[in-house]
């Protein structure tokens, strides 16, 4: 707990949410987190997330929060096929270590087996 509170200031995190419209058209919106502000910032809205827009959509972020003098250690991240190799060596050209948390399925297989 302490690393974290120590490392806030360079820890972001991302996922997409997705927003279905009253049109019954899904849309997605890609988040990225800055813990030590506690700040949420929108990278971008499509209705088709590829590899190639959620690259750019997080380095447009990273570029905004770089004019502002924040530079980041951390980037926690699914296993979502959105995010692309080329989404990652871009963070990691930044000099980003990209954390990839566990899938959501290995988390529901452990709740049911220990009960």
């Amino acid at each position: 707990m302490q690393f974290l509170t120590s490392q806030a200031h360079g820890i972001l995190a991302v996922d997409f949410v997705h927003v279905d419209t009253i049109g019954l058209k899904r849309l997605y919106a890609l988040i990225i987190i800055e813990h030590g502000f506690r700040r949420a910032h929108l990278a971008g809205v499509t209705t088709n997330p590829t590899g190639e827009w959620t690259t750019q959509a997080a380095r447009n972020v990273l570029i905004d929060r770089a004019e502002c003098g924040r530079r980041f250690k951390f980037l926690n991240r699914d296993r979502d096929t959105k995010f692309t190799e080329g989404s990652d060596a871009m963070f990691t050209d930044e000099g980003v270590r990209v954390s990839l948390s566990k899938s959501s399925s290995v988390q529901v297989r452990r709740l049911f087996n220990t009960r």
